[in-house]
């Protein structure tokens, strides 16, 4: 149970000057018989509402604010200023346009190439470019003459008409092929009957009159020409296959070898069917590496020609 508090009526105050107020008007406190101090009372949650929002006097006169208002006041300051920059940011991306599909994948490319060692102007050097033939002899004073040479040595009818010139010129544009003219054909001309023999390497060996035949369904190997070769690392493989010669006659033969060879600078693997046998020409390549190799033959031109990465067509005799 609380003691009673007694508080003394103030008495009148000395007059000392008209400049000063005194701030003790001689009231004294008393709690269960003892007179409280001024310095023991707390003020600090005393309330002045005529004073811009709630707070509290010291005794030198300073306005204060309670710590509970102190700490509220920074929680709304810190909300302001979140809702202020999340303001700013909507804002932000509320004035940047969408971006389009074409500008994503633009992004994403970069992003791919910022990311890895992608090399761009190697890519280039290694894609093929292509140049129009007027803009070449815009640019060539040595392609305009050849140019000039090639058309005064080419004859058309008088009567030609615009289409058939327009068909003549075209062929120029005409797809990459293989073939032979006038000007492959050996000092011979037409006046010779011969087959087709060229010359081919095979591990490290030279073997000369090979015959191409493209009226032969296989690859044949003599018996006498794989024992010319290192055959230490080449597998034999048993084959029951039988051979019927253009006179009717079978033959048996020995076995199927795959072996590597160069003709010209290109090498092809190619499958041999060996046989004992004693033909006139070293080694017969047929229809099988005629196809493979995408080559073109003539016996009228004692040539074959195939295509050859870096070059048109590589011509071999």
């Amino acid at each position: 149970m609380v003691g009673p508090i007694t508080i003394t009526v103030p008495g009148p105050v000395p007059y000392e000057k008209d400049s000063a107020i005194p701030w003790h008007y001689g009231a004294d406190i008393y709690c269960q018989g003892q007179k409280v101090n001024e310095e023991d009372i707390d003020i600090g949650s005393s309330a002045v509402d005529n004073v811009g929002g709630v707070g509290g006097f010291t005794r030198s006169g300073r306005l204060f604010a309670p710590s509970t208002l102190r700490a509220n006041t920074e929680v709304e300051a810190a909300a302001k200023a979140k809702g202020t920059q999340v303001s700013t940011e909507e804002v932000t991306t509320e004035e940047d346009p969408p971006k389009t599909a074409f500008e994503k994948e633009v992004d994403e490319f970069m992003r791919i190439i910022k990311k890895s060692d992608y090399k761009v102007v190697d890519q280039l050097n290694q894609t093929p470019s292509k140049i129009s033939i007027l803009s070449l002899l815009l640019c060539s004073e040595a392609h305009r003459a050849a140019l000039l040479k090639v058309l005064n040595m080419a004859y058309v009818p008088p009567e030609i008409i615009v289409n058939q010139l327009e068909s003549v010129v075209s062929n120029v544009n005409a797809s990459r092929g293989l073939g032979f003219t006038d000007n492959d054909l050996t000092s011979e001309g037409r006046n010779h009957n011969k087959a087709l023999h060229i010359t081919m390497e095979c591990k490290g060996v030279m073997f000369s009159h090979v015959l191409v035949d493209t009226g032969s369904s296989l690859n044949v190997l003599p018996k006498k020409a794989l024992m010319k070769l290192d055959c230490d690392d080449t597998i034999l493989r048993p084959s029951n296959l039988v051979v019927r010669a253009f006179d009717g006659s079978k033959r048996a033969v020995f076995g199927e070898v795959e072996l590597p060879v160069k003709i010209g600078p290109q090498v092809f693997k190619s499958t041999f069917y060996v046989m004992d046998i004693q033909p006139a020409y070293s080694c017969l390549l047929g229809r099988p590496w005629i196809h493979a190799a995408g080559a073109v033959t003539s016996t009228l031109h004692q040539k074959l020609k195939y295509e050859l990465e870096g070059l048109r067509n590589y011509k071999h005799q």
